[in-house]
């Protein structure tokens, strides 16, 4: 078989990240099957397309490499023992992907990886753009941040994308010397400020102000200049919002009192946890425990406590907090930035305010939005400030999982939707599953 030329396979890896993001939020292809099962299929399509052409040859070394194995060693374990098994397998085979996606970014040739970064910066433009005009014709015509957020199951879904997406934009152009392009920044900020107030995103809100303080903190140059752009952009979007949509009020949406049902879930996943504290209840099983809002808990932490278990979640944090000190550790210096460089420092920021958006909300259930927390997490290290371990197996590994996952996703497709008792309401989904698993 003919190797494709580097470049050539460069082109070829920007290209395939252009189009899967293009299909997941700017024009879904199966508009008949529903926004969800699109947004299923092309996250599946894309991720089994991109680690077979593109399949990890490392693996993290120390800390990190030994934790991610025993997490998924851990959570093996819990799918063999939930009640579903093939819903379990894969969620669990679909996370080691992700995971290995970004081990595949992490580590690619620096024109594969440019490619990586042109292509999420441009379809975030053309989003940023599709917004601006959206925002505009919702004031004239009505229709408010649910027309806006029509490629998503709803704006909050919606929102938990855009905010990390365009934080990912702004922190790129805030990094660049130029005044004039790190004054462009001020767009797609203010697009996100303006999305907050219509959405009354309260954990989008402080998702933005959490990436924008840690890219402050990464981003050790003109800092002054970046805090200015960043707080009048904040404000030209609750002034515009205010104008243009007087019922969105800070006071009456942001502002809003209570926990919109998160209080019940995170007690039903904790009450889970508590039936197979070491295991948890199964990859996906959160949607088996009866309740009458969601298929999982709106919380990160507590999705993996008790659908994977203690032991699971005790290595997953370990990963993340030896990941997330290597970042620190080698973010940039006062010197010029690199563009790899600086798309790790913004990567590493949006990252931050993803990670925070999901301790109340769905990025790791999203399709969209978890493809994009994995693309940017293999953007925030660049290959030669991290240790990796040679895994001369790997492909061969990464190519078998992304076929089975394929496989089991044909299998399980038209049993997703079964007419069968559930502990969750129908409209309540999971990844390959239209609300809550069929009780036993």
């Amino acid at each position: 078989m003919q190797l494709i030329a580097p470049q050539k396979a460069a082109y070829l890896g920007g290209l395939l990240v252009t189009l899967a993001f293009y299909f997941l939020i700017i024009s879904p292809p199966l508009p008949d099957a529903g926004i969800y099962d699109s947004q299923r299929v092309i996250e599946l399509a894309s991720l089994a397309s991109l680690c077979i052409l593109f399949p990890t040859r490392f693996w993290p070394s120390k800390t990190k490499g030994l934790t991610i194995a025993l997490f998924f060693a851990a959570g093996a374990i819990s799918a063999f023992m939930a009640k579903a098994l093939l819903w379990a397998l894969i969620e669990h085979l679909r996370f080691l992907l992700l995971f290995l996606l970004a081990f595949s970014i992490a580590t690619m040739q620096p024109t594969a990886r440019a490619s990586v970064i042109h292509a999420t910066i441009f379809i975030t433009a053309i989003a940023t753009i599709k917004v601006i005009i959206g925002i505009y014709v919702t004031s004239q015509l009505g229709g408010g941040i649910a027309a806006i957020a029509a490629s998503f199951s709803n704006h909050r879904h919606f929102a938990e994308f855009f905010i990390a997406a365009e934080g990912f934009l702004a922190f790129f152009l805030l990094s660049n010397e130029k005044k004039s392009t790190s004054f462009l920044a001020a767009i797609p900020l203010t697009s996100a400020s303006i999305i907050v107030h219509m959405g009354a995103g309260r954990a989008s809100g402080l998702a933005l102000l959490a990436s924008s303080a840690a890219f402050i903190y990464l981003h050790r140059r003109h800092r002054s200049r970046s805090a200015v752009i960043m707080a009048l952009s904040s404000l030209t979007g609750w002034l515009i919002t205010s104008q243009l949509f007087p019922m969105n009020s800070l006071e009456s949406s942001i502002l809003r009192q209570g926990d919109s049902g998160r209080l019940q879930l995170w007690s039903a996943a904790i009450d889970g946890w508590l039936e197979s504290p070491f295991f948890g209840v199964g990859p996906m099983h959160f949607a088996s425990i009866p309740n009458d809002i969601a298929a999982h808990p709106h919380n990160a932490a507590l999705q993996i406590l008790c659908e994977w278990g203690l032991i699971s979640l005790c290595f997953i944090a370990i990963f993340f907090i030896a990941w997330w000190r290597r970042v620190f550790i080698t973010r940039p210096s006062k010197g010029a930035l690199s563009s790899p460089a600086a798309a790790a420092a913004a990567a590493a920021a949006a990252l931050v305010g993803l990670l925070l958006s999901s301790m109340f909300g769905g990025v790791f259930v999203v399709p969209a939005v978890e493809f994009l927390f994995f693309i940017l997490l293999g953007l925030t290290i660049e290959p030669e400030t991290s240790e990796w371990r040679t895994a001369t197996n790997m492909p061969t590994i990464t190519r078998t999982i992304s076929l089975g996952l394929c496989v089991l996703c044909f299998v399980t497709w038209p049993s997703r939707n079964a007419d069968l008792p559930r502990a969750v309401p129908i409209d309540a989904p999971r990844f390959w599953q239209n609300g809550g698993l069929p009780t036993p």
